[in-house]
């Protein structure tokens, strides 16, 4: 990783957060020649997350969480979360579920945590899926419902999740199928919005488990090596094509006005031999001032949106 980390350097210090976010991953987990440094992942993650990386945001939150190159702060790992989570990235949406459902960082809200369990789950996080089997299934927070407890296990299960295969298994054999009971009622405490102004009254936690990898999806817009055009938005840089791609849809989704019409492309971005990132990009647009004025629009939309003019 040497090599990589000799490339990735000059990037991040030139203010490339993909690059910093990828200096701050490899100082974290250390690799070869490259010792393992949590203070400057740490540094590098701020960087990275400060231009509103979600995935260094996300990660820098852990950091900040199990106390690593720095004392433990959980009101400043809630807050990266929430940003994160904001942008539509999976884990940072099941990590901040998982302090509110604790109470870590922030009041207990057992009714936010479960929706942002469900948004997590439903852009297709195994992890998210199995805590919402759990849920349905102990009845706990939501609607009791072996059904709905199935359908979850099911889908973590299908991406290897062992522990939801197995309890798949368990209700299977116990005669439970998808189809085996009514649909429930629509539960408030999965159907409200979240809102961290105003929580409701908590209900008891359960443990459940943080963690920091992320599923993959087929893509769903076109990657290109290059970008025709002058001006483009940046919108948000990822580790995989997959990864890309759903966080272009969330970002479609919550700003459906302004990004309906936008053509929007996934940039391979060559790091060396054997490393890249990929960039969500909108555009061309016709001039400087029609990409500012919509990366303006956007960020009145929503203030933790991440949007940068890149020009060819």
């Amino acid at each position: 990783m040497q090599a990589a980390h000799d490339i990735w350097l000059p990037l991040a210090e030139a203010g490339d957060p993909s690059a910093q976010f990828s200096l701050g991953k490899l100082y974290e987990k250390g690799d070869g020649p490259i010792p393992e440094d949590p203070a400057k992942a740490v540094a590098w993650y701020k960087l990275a997350a400060a231009s509103g990386l979600p995935q260094a945001q996300n990660d820098l939150a852990m950091m900040y969480a199990q106390g690593r190159g720095g004392p433990v702060d959980l009101d400043q790992a809630v807050a990266l979360w929430r940003q994160a989570a904001a942008q539509g990235y999976p884990w940072a949406q099941f990590n901040l579920g998982i302090a509110l459902f604790r109470g870590q960082g922030a009041p207990p809200d057992q009714t936010a945590a479960v929706e942002w369990f469900r948004r997590a789950a439903e852009a297709g996080l195994a992890e998210a899926q199995f805590i919402l089997g759990q849920l349905s299934q102990t009845g706990l927070v939501v609607v009791q419902s072996q059904r709905q407890a199935l359908h979850w296990y099911r889908l973590a299960a299908a991406q290897g999740h062992r522990q939801a295969a197995e309890q798949a298994e368990i209700l299977a054999q116990a005669g439970v199928t998808v189809e085996s009971e009514p649909a429930p009622e629509a539960d408030p405490a999965v159907e409200v919005a979240v809102d961290a102004a105003t929580p409701p009254k908590p209900k008891p936690a359960a443990p459940v488990t943080a963690a920091s990898e992320t599923p993959t999806e087929a893509p769903a817009i076109p990657t290109t090596d290059r970008i025709e055009g002058d001006f483009h938005l940046w919108l948000a840089s990822a580790e995989s094509e997959d990864e890309a791609a759903r966080i272009w849809q969330s970002t479609k989704a919550r700003h459906p006005d302004a990004l309906a019409d936008q053509p929007a492309q996934i940039a391979r971005q060559e790091l060396d031999g054997a490393s890249a990132f990929y960039r969500v990009m909108v555009g061309p647009l016709p001039s400087r001032q029609a990409a500012e004025r919509a990366c303006a629009t956007l960020k009145a939309q929503d203030p933790s949106t991440f949007c940068m003019i890149r020009t060819n």
